[in-house]
């Protein structure tokens, strides 16, 4: 169903009325008393715990219930602009964690000047915004996030200095997604993603859109596109073309200096996501780590013992993985690391909420070379030529590769810089490569 809301300056009421009546605001009053008591209960919780979907699936059933009656479709409805304004669906009455943006509206010609709102407007923005919501509420289906509706209203423009919509002159697209106010864990992550994808609209010539926050929604949890890149998000790729990032689990292990040299021979720069005790504590292999950082390589994190169980874990367990790694890299090199990747590349459960609070970026990978599941390194070598310099979007690649295996160190790594330097690849950092803007080595 598509609700169409229109108003105007008219000041003639007559055959105005009500809505919704006085009938169905006591029904949206008893909705309001009863998903507060839900949102608040200790059964609920305990529920939702095991079954995530099941305080979804009732608040939307009791949200469709108490949804007013139109009557015919077709008809318009003539009220008071305060019940215009905003459907007055009940959400108006409920505690919700609400991130709404700012969309101007493009034209189809390219020139904003001699667009005309009937005839010249480019809608596949608006439509990009809303699917992108959508697909990345159905990514994040294990955890239901978004337990409210996800909201898009084309409005018009403003020339007050602080209104966000200020200078859309072919109008706005207000669009928001909105979860109960007692979620906390999977809701900070989902938004930033949703709200990552927003910022990153252009214009038909490829410069960001003057996208901007509606100021009285949710925004002390989030980074916006100026921001350095987002905690909590997974990043698999590199942000442009012509860059390759090599980067290396497990270590510090026996290779590790080997392999920096080699690195260095070749004016290459790498990722090096070290464990604190996999292959000995790395304490004993501190020589390893302050000549990767001195070298300029970046020094990323890969946990304290690298968990099988990573995705298992509590907020407050990963927590004391991550913060006995950062303490021992303060010890050994003076920085803490904002970049991390999840053994096994677990990115699930409460990794996502405890990296976002703890600050770190996770990184997976495009191409991975399997070296940890034996593979030749004839065809972990194959497996990067046949993915070829670039992602199917044009971005360059992030490597999955093991420091600890003396045939990556001393064959396959060779062989990854000839390709590289062979399709004129720059080879980089993960941390020098990732949106939206460069950031520190560590």
């Amino acid at each position: 169903m598509v609700w169409v809301n229109c108003w105007n300056t008219t000041t003639d009421s007559s055959g105005s009325k009500p809505y919704p009546s006085s009938y169905q605001v006591f029904e949206q009053f008893i909705q309001t008393v009863a998903v507060q008591v839900i949102q608040k209960s200790e059964a609920i919780a305990k529920l939702e715990d095991k079954f995530p979907w099941a305080q979804t699936t009732l608040l939307s059933k009791m949200g469709l219930y108490a949804m007013p009656d139109i009557g015919k479709k077709d008809a318009p409805i003539k009220t008071t602009l305060p019940d215009a304004l905003h459907f007055r669906r009940a959400i108006q009455n409920v505690q919700v964690r609400d991130m709404e943006l700012e969309i101007p509206l493009q034209p189809k010609s390219g020139k904003l000047s001699a667009a005309k709102f009937d005839d010249d407007i480019d809608f596949s923005t608006v439509q990009k915004a809303w699917w992108d919501a959508i697909l990345t509420a159905y990514k994040y289906t294990e955890t239901c996030p978004q337990r409210m509706p996800l909201e898009m209203r084309i409005t018009g423009s403003s020339n007050i200095v602080m209104a966000p919509f200020r200078g859309n002159n072919l109008g706005t697209c207000s669009i928001e997604v909105l979860t109960l106010g007692v979620m906390k864990n999977a809701w900070p992550a989902y938004a930033q993603e949703v709200l990552n994808k927003w910022m990153d609209l252009k214009d038909k010539d490829g410069n960001y859109l003057t996208t901007r926050p509606h100021w009285a929604k949710e925004w002390h949890d989030f980074q916006s596109r100026q921001s350095s890149p987002a905690a909590g998000i997974v990043y698999s790729k590199c942000s442009k073309p012509g860059v390759f990032a090599l980067a290396f689990d497990d270590g510090p292990g026996q290779y590790t200096e080997e392999l920096i040299k080699t690195l260095n021979a070749a004016g290459a720069k790498a990722t090096f996501f070290f464990t604190g005790t996999l292959y000995g504590c790395i304490y004993n292999r501190a020589s390893a780590v302050k000549a990767a950082y001195s070298s300029g390589h970046q020094v990323a994190s890969h946990t304290w013992t690298h968990p099988q169980t990573l995705d298992s874990m509590s907020v407050a367990q990963l927590t004391t993985e991550m913060q006995k790694l950062e303490t021992a890299l303060v010890n050994i090199i003076g920085v803490k690391p904002t970049y991390m990747r999840p053994p096994y590349l677990k990115t699930g459960g409460n990794v996502p909420t405890a990296m976002r609070i703890l600050g770190y970026r996770m990184i997976t990978d495009s191409i991975d070379s399997q070296d940890w599941n034996g593979l030749s390194v004839s065809a972990s070598e194959q497996k990067f030529r046949s993915a070829g310099p670039s992602t199917s979007d044009g971005k360059g690649h992030i490597s999955l590769l093991h420091e600890t295996y003396a045939t990556t160190v001393r064959d396959l790594v060779p062989r990854l810089i000839k390709w590289a330097k062979e399709n004129n690849l720059k080879m980089v950092t993960v941390g020098s490569v990732i949106e939206p803007m460069k950031t520190k080595r560590w």
